[in-house]
């Protein structure tokens, strides 16, 4: 392993080769503790991995992307999120998750995918990641979704916001909870119910008012 350090970059395809078929645990620790230790030097080869890789090799590929943290590594995972299979997907937001606040802007630009998987599963991680500046972008796909009757989609969205719990989101959420006139269509029941659900978490006046009200 310390040959293979010392060599650099030109032995990480000759690791991930191996990797793909190893089936051994303990040897394929170690041989993906070589990629990480790598750092830097594993960036290239991981990329080409990712872009080339099928079923499990590219799997392994996306999450050592994870492991490794590099932001260099978010482009070729937005790929994946946006045309890998269900799994594959699955593994690049959580890699886009573990390399963080570098990954923001591809969450919000996935939720306004087609798919609407992905967009589900781009507002899900940025409900996750907490940050506070996703609110806006959140509250625009929140009320698109409305606006297009995609009630599943509107409520991840309601979801993130009360996983982040800024009381920006107070007047949107609202908006969804208050129950309108029989004769003007709005979101369905369940909607409305993860709405004041998540009002009942934002600390401060306004949301207090928006549940007295």
């Amino acid at each position: 392993e310390q040959v293979l350090l010392q060599i650099g970059e030109t032995a990480v395809p000759p690791i991930l080769a191996r990797l793909r078929d190893a089936r051994d645990p303990n040897r394929l620790a170690q041989l993906a503790a070589v990629v990480i230790a790598l750092g830097e030097r594993s960036v290239a080869p991981l990329c080409n991995e990712i872009a080339s890789a099928r079923g499990s090799a590219a799997r392994i590929a996306v999450q050592l992307a994870g492991e490794l943290q590099n932001p260099k590594l978010v482009p070729s995972l937005v790929v994946c999120l946006h045309e890998g299979d269900p799994a594959l997907r699955k593994d690049a937001a959580r890699a886009l998750m573990t390399i963080g606040s570098a990954s923001h802007q591809a969450f919000v630009d996935a939720m306004s995918s087609r798919d609407p998987e992905v967009a589900r599963l781009a507002a899900h991680c940025l409900g996750l990641l907490g940050h506070r500046r996703a609110v806006r972008p959140l509250i625009e796909a929140l009320e698109r979704w409305l606006k297009r009757k995609e009630d599943g989609l509107a409520r991840e969205a309601i979801r993130a916001l009360a996983e982040i719990g800024d009381p920006r989101a107070v007047g949107a959420l609202a908006a969804v909870a208050t129950p309108r006139p029989w004769h003007k269509r709005g979101p369905r029941v369940e909607t409305q119910l993860a709405a004041v659900s998540a009002l009942e978490g934002i600390e401060g006046p306004a949301a207090e008012r928006a549940l007295r009200d």
